[in-house]
């Protein structure tokens, strides 16, 4: 069956619910579907346990959907393969979205607070020293927090290392030229509504002794 690609797929991650937006190309098939995509290391599969098919006439602009992924992980990066075809359309073959990279797009799922400090000093005349903190309410996928700085008038934005744990995540020192401004902590690539991410001083002082034996 024949399968054509959406124009302009977004996803973002909305009140518990992935929120997709589309336009529809001339003289498309009849049905929006949606399926999970499964990774194990560089191989990907469709995820055929909670297919969403939806006419048209349902889904003219977009459609928002609940989603809940069993993980270790409060929050992760999660792939869609999204496309038009027929709507009898049943177990796509992976081969045949290969050459199709617009049928694809990740969303940010779950929820979290995350606060963040910077310690910056100078090193040297050229570069600057920065210590990034970050205290989390919920686990982290490796890959979904970075951070970010301007550098002659260009975004510029790297991931935070590994996995983010719930509690407080201390990170090596990073060196920026020092014209740049001190990075900020973000996410890295996609959209959630339900991560609120703030610049907040963060102690890190802790009492060399127990409580009980405190004078």
């Amino acid at each position: 069956m024949d399968v054509t690609e959406l124009v302009d797929l977004r996803a973002s991650y909305v009140g518990g619910q992935v929120r997709m937006t589309w336009r529809f190309p001339p003289d498309a098939p009849e049905t929006v579907h949606i399926y999970g995509v499964k990774q194990n290391g560089d191989s990907i599969a469709f995820d055929n346990s909670t297919p969403i098919s939806k006419n048209l006439r349902d889904c003219n602009s977009g459609y928002s959907f609940d989603y809940s992924s069993i993980s270790s992980f409060d929050v992760k990066r999660v792939i869609f393969c999204v496309f038009l075809a027929d709507r009898n359309f049943n177990s796509p073959n992976m081969r045949v979205f290969q050459s199709m990279s617009r049928c694809f797009v990740s969303v940010i799922i779950g929820r979290a607070n995350v606060q963040y400090d910077v310690r910056s000093k100078p090193c040297g005349s050229i570069l600057s020293s920065h210590r990034i903190l970050v205290r989390s309410s919920s686990t982290f996928d490796a890959g979904i927090l970075g951070y970010s700085y301007d550098f002659k008038s260009k975004d510029i934005t790297i991931e935070l290392p590994g996995q983010i744990k719930n509690g407080l995540n201390e990170y090596p020192l990073i060196y920026l030229p020092r014209e740049s401004m001190p990075p900020d902590v973000c996410l890295a690539g996609g959209s959630n509504s339900d991560i609120m991410v703030e610049n907040k001083r963060i102690s890190t002082f802790r009492w060399p002794f127990s409580r009980k034996n405190r004078i």
